[in-house]
């Protein structure tokens, strides 16, 4: 399984995430049909079952957010095996365990 993980930078962004991000969100669930999707004001993780998927769902994603939306993704935006764990509203997520990160 393969996350792909997305990061906006500032707290005006972050307090306008839930509004203007919606659409977003429905394109997601709705269009790409994304079973593993959530997001927390505006950082989201994407979990894909190949590095193939994730190639094309975050093109998708970045086609979306830069046609419609008029965004752009992070520069820390990228897709790489869970075993890595992901860095997420504060944490390393792993599927075994959570670390706080001290950054």
């Amino acid at each position: 399984m393969i996350l792909l993980a997305y990061l906006f930078g500032n707290y005006t962004s972050q307090f306008f995430a839930n509004i203007y991000l919606n659409e977003l969100d429905q394109f997601v669930k709705h269009t790409l049909k994304i079973r593993y999707y959530t997001r927390y004001m505006d950082d989201f993780i994407i979990l894909a079952k190949t590095k193939k998927d994730c190639i094309y769902i975050k093109k998708c994603v970045e086609d979306f957010l830069h046609n419609k939306l008029h965004l752009d993704l992070n520069d820390k935006s990228r897709y790489y095996p869970y075993a890595m764990g992901v860095n997420f509203c504060g944490y390393r997520i792993f599927t075994t365990h959570r670390l706080l990160r001290l950054d």
